[in-house]
């Protein structure tokens, strides 16, 4: 959602059929594999070692947050708009959030806590949190 407040809808939709097509290609070829090999894929699959993979993911997925929350403070900063305040505050959640993600914090559960965190700033703005009336 704050990709498409910053940058519009296309680069969203973009994102969203090139995850989807990545992950439909990989299904496909997992299912094949798993047809063709029976039970011998579950030691191709081991092979691949993907925690280590899922840690690199990981990684690059919290830098690109940084990233994108580093622009959002950016572009409400040079806009001059009164939602730079809210903008600082998306930057030090993102910020406080990577923290706790490398120091071992389940995701799931912060992003369940990130979201409540924002409903209740979101409520307690009455939405003023992007510069809105």
């Amino acid at each position: 959602m704050v990709g498409a407040l910053t940058v519009g809808w296309l680069p969203v939709v973009l994102a969203l059929l090139l995850y989807n097509g990545i992950a439909l290609a990989l299904r496909w070829h997992l299912f094949q594999a798993g047809y063709r090999l029976g039970d011998g894929v579950v030691g191709a699959i081991a092979r691949l070692s993907l925690p280590r993979q899922a840690d690199r993911l990981r990684f690059a997925a919290t830098a690109l947050c940084g990233v994108a929350a580093g622009l959002l403070l950016l572009m409400a900063w040079r806009s001059g708009q009164p939602g730079h305040g809210s903008a600082a505050s998306v930057a030090a959640g993102v910020g406080v959030s990577w923290l706790a993600l490398a120091r071992g914090v389940p995701l799931l559960p912060l992003a369940y806590a990130a979201m409540a965190v924002a409903v209740v700033a979101a409520a307690a703005l009455g939405g003023h949190l992007l510069g809105g009336t």
